[in-house]
């Protein structure tokens, strides 16, 4: 008998390659898993290899459309078996076992990797492959244990009524989970964050101290190389909103209240960061003199450069480097600047529910810079992994919308917007619970 440490992106392959039949239970199978051993498996079955997969759906990691593959190769070929384990009570299924069996050996791995295709190819996996004779102990403890796995009344062979009900009952379980994800995301992002400024005393272009600013000037600001000024004009006023109420479900606020803490609360900010900066709030437009500052309005120049006003920036340069601290920091900066939560808001997939549109926060470039709103939208996606949904029209400045309970993860750092963005997903939640999420552009 031979044990030694598993390789997964070499073994796996190998044991389904091999033997006369093939006996797999994982907790879990995604796409990605499933397609790395789809060509080799499906030869197998061709030459008439018995396979038996089993898989826990009760633990809902397991991606609806790996399940309609097998189904699909199950229906080409008789020789493959599917089943679920639904146990009772607490219990799970959290085996990685794949066994290869022929008539002159064994072989079998076993280990921390489910059939995905981070777990064989990239992640930090451990296990043991085995390879011996039908009667040595741990070979046949390993067979045995699948065995019994396999004929136990808890498992339940998977048909296409079985993957209908899967698939509702992983989607309900994925928004419950991404939900609950997103707000401890952005509170970690948020700790993050505040342990850097603690680490990084100096000013740093872009730091997660600077990357507020940056995007605020990006979103709505001009340079004036002359006098050495800073002019941020933010895009809001309380007439826009219906009966100056800016509500959401339960939340409300009268806008002629609450309003005015934006400029506040970047005003702020901006005089944290910039000690010696004189900062003028008039209405929504908030001017920033760095003429006792030459060096941070000689930085700013040359991160923006060479454009001077947010009908020509582009996204900083710097920002492809930075981490997604700063990244997630600068993207608030902007919606801070720019952004607006609206109600009602069609998006893809809302007119086949008949139901009223979503509630999403809007993120406004200028609408001559279309350069810029390309580059944010692939930020965001790519940098953040949140899913974005563009709009341009001739007739209005081009947004970007992102749905409140992905919002969550950036936020706007102001509490009672923030309460909005929060009502506006418990209501995404309550009336679209089934909706896929749109795909991230790659």
């Amino acid at each position: 008998m031979e044990v030694e440490q598993v390789d997964y992106s070499s073994d796996i392959s190998a044991i389904v390659a091999g033997g006369d039949s093939l006996s797999f239970a994982v907790a879990y199978v995604t796409k990605s898993g499933l397609d790395l051993i789809k060509a080799p498996l499906e030869m197998r079955l061709k030459n008439g290899t018995q396979v038996r997969i089993l898989i826990d759906l009760r633990v809902g990691n397991t991606d609806p459309s790996a399940l309609w593959d097998l189904l699909a190769l199950q229906g080409r070929y008789a020789s493959l078996l599917l089943r679920a384990y639904l146990p009772q009570g607490e219990s799970i299924l959290h085996s990685k076992l794949y066994i290869q069996s022929g008539s002159q050996h064994v072989a079998f791995v076993t280990g921390s990797a489910n059939l995905s295709g981070p777990a064989l190819q990239s992640s930090k996996e451990h296990g043991l492959k085995v390879t011996g004779q039908a009667t040595d102990k741990p070979v046949a403890d390993a067979t045995a244990f699948f065995d019994a796995l396999w004929n136990s009344p808890q498992a339940k062979p998977i048909d296409n009524e079985t993957a209908r009900l899967y698939e509702t009952y992983a989607g309900r379980k994925r928004s419950a989970e991404q939900r609950a994800d997103r707000k401890s995301r952005a509170a970690w992002r948020r700790l993050v964050a505040q342990l850097t400024n603690a680490i990084d005393k100096g000013l740093v272009w872009p730091s997660v101290d600077s990357a507020y600013f940056l995007g605020a000037i990006t979103a709505r600001g001009r340079l004036s190389p002359d006098d050495k000024k800073v002019e941020i004009k933010l895009g809001y006023n309380p007439s826009a909103y219906k009966n100056g109420e800016i509500t959401v479900r339960d939340v409300s606020h009268r806008a002629i209240n609450v309003l005015p803490t934006i400029p506040a609360v970047l005003s702020a900010k901006i005089k944290a960061l910039l000690p010696t900066a004189v900062v003028n709030v008039t209405g929504f437009n908030i001017d920033v003199d760095l003429s006792g500052d030459q060096a941070a309005f000689d930085k700013l120049i040359e991160v923006f450069e060479p454009y001077l006003d947010c009908n020509e920036f582009r996204l900083p340069r710097q920002l492809a480097t930075s981490d997604e601290a700063v990244v997630t920091e600068f993207v608030r900066g902007f919606a801070v600047a720019s952004g607006l939560l609206t109600d009602h808001t069609s998006m893809p997939g809302d007119r086949d529910t008949g139901l009223p549109g979503q509630m999403v926060v809007w993120l406004r470039p200028k609408q001559s810079n279309s350069a810029l709103f390309n580059e944010l939208y692939h930020l965001i996606q790519r940098r953040l992994g949140i899913t974005v949904y563009r709009h341009q029209r001739q007739d209005r400045d081009p947004h970007l919308k992102i749905r409140c309970e992905d919002f969550q993860e950036i936020g706007f750092g102001i509490d009672w917007w923030d309460e909005l963005v929060e009502a506006g997903a418990d209501y995404n939640f309550a009336l679209f619970p089934q909706l896929p999420l749109m795909p991230i552009v790659p």
